[in-house]
């Protein structure tokens, strides 16, 4: 969770990556731009966004407490219905039609005072269901939107599956996109001379590499 796209190449490119066996260094050459998520190219639990931008098909599986939901723009707003006991949450709901990996990104920011910085904690998201390994918290700011990612793993299956985000503090929150997808938050960075991808399930993923990277082939998979 709060892994920016941008902290993959940096990882990638401090840790020196060997050509398998052949114990080649530096081989890959020049990233091309940051990683991309292929669990994205999979549906959005929640829906889609209308052909206008619209969030009408997305918003009734989306319940907030103690806020409101409006839409501004091409965006929708969290707003707070005043300072209350507990936290400004946004209840996400979808249904998980087998046990799964599931992944929620969200493209964020806080609103609020536009004089000063100010950040503020995405408590640790509640599932509704049993799983492995969830969840964490991260931090957001109202300086600019930011790419948030949450990685639950091993998840029981369930219908209206309930994902919980809590809101410190009662600005408005800002989401320029919300989207689940069942399956895992795999990375696949590309380079000159070849291709990275990174998949923290337990379970092996098969990704088919010419919709990731159009107009690439000539893929061969390296002996460790």
């Amino acid at each position: 969770a709060g892994m920016k796209l941008g902290d993959g190449l940096e990882e990638l490119t401090r840790v020196e990556l060997f050509k398998g066996v052949e114990n080649q260094p530096h081989w890959l050459g020049k990233s091309f731009g940051e990683p991309k998520r292929p669990a994205t190219l999979t549906a959005n639990l929640l829906g889609n966004r209308s052909p206008t931008g619209g969030w009408e098909d997305m918003i009734p599986n989306m319940v907030p407490k103690r806020g409101v939901l409006k839409q501004e723009g091409d965006e929708l707003v969290l707003r707070a219905e005043g300072k209350q006991v507990g936290f400004l949450t946004l209840d996400l709901f979808f249904d998980l039609k087998q046990n799964t990996d599931f992944v929620v990104y969200l493209d964020v920011m806080s609103g609020g005072n536009e004089q000063e910085i100010v950040t503020r904690e995405i408590m640790k998201p509640i599932v509704s269901v049993k799983y492995e390994t969830g969840p964490i918290r991260t931090r957001i700011s109202n300086v600019d939107f930011t790419f948030e990612s949450f990685y639950v793993r091993g998840a029981e299956k369930g219908e209206r599956v309930k994902f919980s985000l809590r809101f410190q503090e009662w600005d408005d929150v800002r989401f320029r996109s919300i989207a689940v997808h069942a399956a895992p938050d795999t990375l696949a960075c590309e380079f000159e001379n070849g291709v990275v991808l990174v998949n923290p399930s337990l379970e092996d993923e098969t990704l088919d590499l010419t919709t990731i990277f159009p107009g690439r082939s000539g893929y061969k998979h390296l002996k460790a």
